[in-house]
């Protein structure tokens, strides 16, 4: 009976054990505090590099930002003649993170895609013609919204030659939400959460997982991508196409 009991006592003690370690040694235990991004006030946390609207001479590197801050949203593809229209970059540099966001994308109402970026697009299933958008990280890579390559993919793209890339260079790495057509709403707000780690990329769109990819980066052009670099949003090229971003936050991993 006693040595039952030191038996059982031991099992105790070692699953305490198991548990301790797993706890302290879990990617969990490693990730960072939150960091508001946009707090819906002010564009602090971000630089916005210069460029202007195509045709028209750039503005100068102090010019007003292109992105415009209205009820508690970040607003880009709306900027005035002589605004900078560059991404919106995190001042500080990430390689393992995580990134929460909602955003809106907005569409050219009654103007098929087809009619506004030619038949050879990748998916043109909307009645109307979906703006562009696109979160980027370490340099390279980036998760699509709503891309003009690739019509409305959710994904995970770069820019490498491959036999399966696009137009030579354009390679998905994950077509996203090509399996859940549905899952984007469409004018209207939807949630993102992009996880990197090491070679991992995840992301989920409306709590559904759409890109789970291990992409190990070796190429000697490539290497910046192998080393922490600001997180950018794309500001939408179509014009007369606006996006909508909100509730950015940011941790280490």
């Amino acid at each position: 009976m006693k040595s039952t009991a030191r038996r059982a006592g031991a099992s105790i003690g070692f699953a305490a054990l198991f548990v301790a370690v797993f706890v302290a040694t879990s990617p969990v235990s490693a990730q960072g505090p939150w960091k508001v991004l946009f707090d819906g006030k002010n564009l602090d946390n971000f630089n916005v590099a210069a460029g202007g609207r195509r045709g028209a001479p750039p503005p100068a590197d102090d010019a007003p930002l292109g992105w415009h801050v209205q009820d508690g949203v970040v607003i880009g593809g709306e900027q005035k003649p002589g605004e900078r229209s560059g991404a919106l970059a995190t001042k500080d540099k990430y390689y393992d993170f995580e990134i929460e966001m909602d955003f809106w994308l907005g569409e050219i109402p009654n103007v098929k895609c087809s009619e506004e970026l030619g038949p050879k697009q990748e998916n043109l299933s909307d009645a109307a013609c979906v703006g562009n958008s696109g979160v980027s990280y370490r340099s390279g890579y980036q998760l699509n919204i709503g891309r003009r390559e690739g019509g409305e993919y959710v994904g995970l793209v770069i820019h490498r030659e491959d036999p399966k890339a696009i137009r030579g260079n354009i390679l998905w790495l994950s077509h996203g939400d090509k399996a859940f057509t549905t899952l984007r709403k469409k004018q209207d707000w939807n949630t993102l959460r992009i996880a990197v780690k090491g070679d991992k990329h995840e992301a989920w769109m409306n709590g559904t997982k759409i890109v789970d990819v291990t992409d190990k980066s070796t190429l000697p052009g490539e290497a910046a991508w192998r080393e922490p670099q600001p997180v950018t949003i794309q500001m939408p090229y179509t014009p007369g196409v606006s996006a909508k971003f909100r509730n950015i936050r940011i941790r280490t991993l």
